[in-house]
C-alpha cells in the first residue's frame, strides 16, 4: 500500500528526512570540528607563547626577537633580515616572515 501526503508520496517524505537528517549531522560535526581547530590553535599559540616568554633576553636576541617582538612574532607579522654574508645562511633565513 503507498500512502500519499498531498502530491507526494509516504516514501519520498521518508528520504527527503534522512536527508534534512544527514545534512544536519554533517553541519553539526562541522561546527565541532570548527570549535575544536580553534581550541586546538588558542593552545598551541599559549604554549608558543610561554615557552617564548620563559626564554631570556640573550636567548630571544639569539633567534632574533626581543620581548616586545613576541606578540608579532606569533601573529607571523616579523620579519627577519637576510644574513650579512653569504656563507652565514645558519638555517633560520626566511623562518619568520611578513604576514
Amino acid at each position: 500500500m503507498h500512502s500519499q501526503i498531498g502530491s507526494v508520496s509516504l516514501e519520498e517524505v521518508v528520504r527527503i528526512e534522512r536527508a534534512a537528517r544527514q545534512a544536519q549531522a554533517e553541519m553539526i560535526f562541522a561546527a565541532f570540528a570548527g570549535l575544536y581547530s580553534f581550541l586546538r590553535r588558542a593552545w598551541q599559540d599559549h604554549v608558543a607563547r610561554q615557552q617564548l616568554e620563559s626564554l631570556d633576553p640573550r636567548l630571544l636576541r639569539d633567534i632574533g626577537l626581543t620581548r616586545f617582538d613576541i606578540d608579532a612574532a606569533l601573529e607571523g607579522r616579523v620579519v627577519r633580515e637576510a644574513p650579512a654574508a653569504a656563507g652565514n645562511d645558519n638555517g633560520l633565513k626566511g623562518a619568520l616572515s611578513a604576514a
